[in-house]
């Protein structure tokens, strides 16, 4: 994409997904939207959105394993068929399964009489297929992993893959509070393209004569969100809420024009009646059913700096407090009153 790196194709109907294609949240929150999942009272949901749930409590795992797999069942969901670790014994179940393209994972665990469940969305490509470096060596794949090594060490393999990412339209990116680790014999990195990220480790593999070891592996973000094409580092908090750090060597209004045009692509509705453009820097207000987003732009160091921000929304519209009526009279004003009357009377 020539104008920018977007979290998102352009496609007009939210839920269709091309075959091949990263999809963008959306559009798999239009296939299956994990959000919807219940477990019974006696267990704690403690994240539930398009891409992941997580809940735990008391109960027995397959009971609630089975609750979940029939609601999935009931979306339309079926069970994988590629061997990917189905296993199910009285205090652990795992399940693989799928829909329109997208892949689901589910595990459940119990420890005494408390349950550990977790569903992911590892999005809609198929691992197997991407990129990896010049005389690499599959050791293991299928849709949902991929398994490689290299004769080179751990730094040269990963800027190998790096560039192979890089050149397939992968964008790495690291943490909003820090950047990834980068020891001799390892390394993970995230990258994303549309609305899926991919996890790359890359560590030496004892079991295969120290060799240099590369996994693949996806699952579905969380938010969609845009970046300019220029940018070389880009931080991310994508879960709780949406958060990006950029630079770009767009001025401030070319990156204003940016985000005005593709924020939109992907489901954010600029607010024109919020937000502000000042010499000193500017404010953009994005909004979607129940979520907000500032993208703060100002220039620094020769480049524009990016962030973007969730904010409450109800910061856009705080709610005016009703007028008070005025009190009535209290007790002893309508008894002087009644004195009063009774006095005139006379």
């Amino acid at each position: 994409m020539g104008c920018g790196i977007v979290v998102g194709l352009f496609l007009p109907l939210v839920g269709v997904v091309l075959a091949g294609e990263p999809s963008t949240v959306e559009q798999a929150r239009g296939v299956i939207d994990l959000s919807k999942l219940t477990v019974p009272t006696s267990m704690e949901v403690g994240q539930a959105t398009v891409s992941q749930f997580v809940a735990n409590g008391k109960g027995k795992v397959t009971a609630i394993a089975n609750g979940i797999i029939d609601q999935l069942k009931k979306m339309g969901c079926t069970e994988t068929k590629d061997g990917s670790g189905a296993s199910r014994t009285e205090t652990y179940v795992s399940l693989g399964m799928e829909k329109g393209g997208f892949r689901l994972y589910l595990s459940a665990s119990q420890s005494d009489e408390n349950v550990f469940v977790t569903v992911n969305n590892l999005g809609n490509i198929d691992v197997s297929t991407l990129p990896a470096p010049a005389g690499a060596k599959t050791t293991f794949k299928n849709s949902g992993t991929f398994l490689f090594t290299t004769d080179k060490n751990v730094a040269d393999t990963a800027r190998e893959v790096d560039a192979v990412l890089a050149k397939a339209g992968w964008r790495r990116f690291h943490a909003i509070d820090g950047s990834a680790p980068a020891e001799d014999e390892f390394r993970q990195w995230e990258y994303f393209l549309n609305g899926i990220s991919l996890s790359v480790y890359v560590s030496i593999a004892p079991a295969q004569g120290n060799k240099t070891s590369v996994q693949y592996g996806s699952t579905l973000m969380d938010n969609d969100f845009v970046v300019p094409d220029d940018v070389q580092s880009i931080a991310l908090s994508d879960y709780p809420d949406l958060e990006f750090r950029a630079a770009s060597s767009k001025s401030p209004e070319q990156a204003i024009d940016f985000y005005l045009a593709e924020l939109p692509k992907v489901g954010w509705k600029h607010r024109s009646d919020r937000g502000f453009r000042k010499k000193e820097g500017t404010m953009l207000v994005f909004v979607r059913p129940e979520r907000a987003l500032t993208v703060r732009l100002i220039e620094k160091d020769g480049k524009t700096q990016i962030h973007g921000e969730e904010i409450p929304p109800s910061i856009l519209d705080p709610k005016k407090e009703e007028p008070k009526a005025p009190a009535g009279p209290t007790a002893e004003e309508k008894l002087l009153t009644e004195i009063r009357d009774l006095l005139k009377k006379k």
